[in-house]
């Protein structure tokens, strides 16, 4: 009897378990190496926004740590305090990526705490250095989401919905 010869790594085997695909031999594996591949890119691409929010929270915690700061955030934290801002920058109020700004920096003394990070984008968090400037009081964001309001036409009553339909007579 001849040994078949598997196709697929051990770790490529063990995502594909996670996926819940079981392959019993190498036949199989061989079979479904496409739908394999096509599990995982579809899983890194649906993850890929928070395995970056990691990261950026790993890198600061270990920066905080060697400059003797105290205080860690999370992932979800850093994600949840960009969606408070609508995913914009807020000192140009542009919808580029978004970096962890430290409002008081750790080389001046601040914490690694989620409530001194401000999310900035890569230049305007370059172009603020090391000083202390807090741009959550009155965020340009802010405006650019207050002027698409006020440019939206306003809706009439006749357009909403009453919340008491009247019976058919």
């Amino acid at each position: 009897m001849s040994r078949k010869i598997c196709l697929l790594s051990d770790l490529e085997i063990k995502r594909l378990r996670l996926h819940g695909i079981k392959p019993s031999h190498s036949k199989h594996r061989h079979l479904n190496r496409n739908k394999f591949i096509t599990l995982l890119r579809e899983h890194l691409a649906s993850h890929a926004s928070h395995q970056r929010a990691a990261e950026k929270a790993a890198y600061h915690s270990r920066r905080a740590r060697a400059k003797g700061s105290y205080g860690v955030w999370t992932a979800a934290q850093w994600e949840y305090l960009c969606a408070q801002f609508h995913g914009l920058c807020l000192k140009c109020g542009q919808a580029k990526e978004l970096t962890p700004d430290h409002v008081m920096p750790l080389k001046l003394g601040g914490s690694n705490e989620i409530e001194n990070i401000q999310p900035l984008c890569q230049s305007c968090n370059s172009a603020k250095g090391a000083k202390y400037v807090d741009y959550r009081n009155e965020p340009a964001c802010m405006s650019v989401v207050r002027r698409r309001s006020e440019m939206s036409p306003p809706r009439h009553s006749a357009e909403l919905p009453s919340p008491h339909p009247h019976p058919a007579a």
